[in-house]
């Protein structure tokens, strides 16, 4: 299967992997077949990396009775998820085709064909095709390539155009391929409280009752006014996990198996919408859902879906993350569920370093041999980032070996912060990766007294600076909250984050003594920590009048076609037959 894109520099010829990436060539040979493609710029174009193109939004074919989103989109009018097909589909050379996404499964209509191999995009973007006849020296590619580009990467002085898609031998022929204009689906939006966000009380509180309110816009989307068949509407938070142990290595990640991937419903899915038992479906014009979905807040042993729900996290290099989406399931009256998907970050704040169960001190003791015992005394064992650590060290001689003891050399002590990443916990081969976040080393040289050597070591925990090399705070991603540390204390389905406080006594005369104590990761700091209290008293007063088996919402608002004046509420009247703008 293949097509060719003929361009304002010469044809490309594609071979489109449709037995691969089913799902993905679909959506490619169907934008094709419609002209979406047509008439449409390659945008970007990075030399030694890429070149980008197939924004639908800037085709001729973009009007005003059926607009297409900035960016462009799918067949389907929503994004579909990733076909990721690693170690068989890479970015391994020059010409390859690739769905261009702004993250996981965020495929629409762009795509991309690669200048040189790219394998740090390997996992990330959806190989769908490879160029068959354009890539050779002083080829199509080679004269793109060469086209100057100013500093946002967009062609200067002259325009990359795709003029027209032809296709070979295409499966689609025999049926009626899906255009823009003839996929008639809802426009679903979700939208929380008025100057409130989605999030309402403290995930890992109880007390607060942490639940997600919001409501489910429904809308039509094509025609502006024409009635949407809806046979039910449902909503769920679903949490998704990944995990990729060697992502950080370039070497490593190509070799090791690929990325690991689950998804769970938290809590319980919410029926928000069914049409009436005796009808296929309903014809709706207008339709407003209000919802609430308690998150979890017990321990529940064994229950996956009574456990609270780990935080939103992702490590660097994407090694491990977690995030969240509501995702609206709708029922058309085709048969076809369609589900629409939006990015919910949520923060635990079971960790905060101001809860009396983490300020009891805390004390442990090691001993290597039958000479020298090591001590060491937390005031407290729960930190964030540039909290001061205080740790008091003890290294005491063992009374009954006096003599021996003191002839002991105490080096020096080293106190660390070390965090520990433990893949696939639950599984039959978990791996354990460690890493030093903060060090620092007492030189002490002196021999072992009678009574003991004493010490206080304070080190900084270890944090990263939020803003940019301008100063600027950035936006924070739709789907993880801005940290100022890398990583903090958690337990996920695939992965788990743990830290530890490490002294080490190095000996003269006797066996070095090695102490691993674990500590808490907060990602907010001691006085943000503190702020935090006096909401949260609030929200559990709050929460108080709430009722979890039968939480008061407000009305839904629907609005049937058959309803009278139901135009009204679209902002459109009949005048005349003829449907115009509505004036109040």
């Amino acid at each position: 299967m293949s097509v060719t894109l003929h361009t304002t520099h010469g044809d490309l010829k594609v071979e489109v992997l449709c037995e691969s990436v089913p799902k993905t060539a679909e959506n490619f040979l169907a934008l094709c077949a419609s002209g979406a493609y047509n008439e449409t710029p390659f945008h970007r174009l990075i030399p030694d990396f890429m070149v980008q193109g197939g924004d639908t939004s800037l085709s001729p074919l973009n009007t005003a009775d059926s607009p297409i989103p900035k960016g462009g989109t799918s067949i389907w009018r929503e994004y579909f998820e990733d076909e990721i097909k690693v170690p068989a589909l890479r970015h391994n050379a020059r010409g390859v085709v690739s769905m261009a996404n702004k993250g996981p499964s965020t495929n629409g209509s762009q795509f991309f064909i690669t200048l040189k191999e790219a394998p740090h995009l390997d996992g990330k973007n959806t190989v769908f095709g490879r160029v068959i006849d354009g890539a050779e020296e002083g080829g199509t590619l080679e004269r793109i390539e060469a086209v100057a580009v100013d500093k946002k990467y967009r062609p200067k002085g002259e325009t990359i155009l795709l003029q027209k898609v032809t296709i070979h031998a295409n499966p689609l022929a025999g049926d009626q391929p899906p255009t823009m204009s003839t996929v008639t689906y809802a426009q679903v939006r979700i939208v929380g409280r008025p100057n409130a966000n989605f999030l309402v009380g403290y995930p890992g509180i109880s007390a607060t009752l942490p639940r997600i309110e919001g409501t489910v816009e429904l809308r039509p989307l094509h025609g502006v006014s024409s009635p949407v068949k809806i046979t039910l509407v449902t909503i769920s938070l679903q949490r998704r996990e990944s995990i990729h142990p060697n992502a950080d290595s370039v070497a490593k990640k190509h070799l090791a198996a690929p990325r690991k991937e689950s998804t769970e419903t938290v809590g319980k899915e919410m029926l928000l919408y069914r049409c009436h038992a005796k009808q296929a479906h309903e014809e709706i014009m207008y339709m407003d859902l209000p919802f609430v979905i308690f998150i979890p807040f017990g321990r529940g042993g064994q229950e996956t879906a009574r456990r609270v729900p780990p935080a939103s996290l992702q490590l660097p290099k994407r090694t491990a993350e977690t995030f969240y989406e509501l995702v609206v399931t709708v029922g058309y009256g085709d048969g076809v569920q369609k589900k629409y998907a939006h990015l919910v970050p949520i923060t635990r704040y079971d960790t905060l370093s101001t809860f009396g169960m983490y300020n009891r001190p805390e004390s442990a003791e090691r001993v290597a041999d039958h000479l020298v015992t090591l001590g060491i005394s937390l005031p407290r064992w729960s930190y964030g980032p540039l909290d001061p650590v205080s740790v008091y060290v003890k290294l005491s001689p063992n009374p009954d070996w006096l003599n021996k003891a003191k002839k002991v050399t105490v080096k020096r002590i080293e106190v660390g912060i070390d965090e520990e990443v433990i893949y696939n916990h639950e599984g039959d081969e978990p791996q354990r990766k460690t890493k030093t976040l903060a060090r620092k080393v007492e030189t002490v040289g002196i021999k072992l007294p009678e009574p003991g050597y004493i010490t206080n070591v304070v080190l900084v925990f270890p944090s990263h600076d939020l803003r940019d090399q301008d100063g600027i705070l950035p936006r924070s991603r739709a789907a993880f909250p801005n940290y100022a540390v890398t990583g903090f204390t958690t337990t996920a389905g695939l992965y788990k984050v743990e830290y530890y406080l490490t002294v080490k006594a190095s000996l003269n005369g006797a066996k070095d003594i090695l102490l691993k104590q674990p500590i808490v990761a907060c990602p907010l700091d001691h006085a943000a920590c503190k702020a935090e209290m006096e909401a949260i008293e609030q929200a559990a007063r709050d929460a108080a009048h709430v009722n979890s088996d039968n939480p008061l919402l407000p009305l839904a608002t629907i609005i049937k076609a058959r309803d009278a004046d139901a135009l009204r509420c679209l902002g459109i009247a009949m005048v005349a037959g003829v449907k115009k703008p509505l004036i109040e």
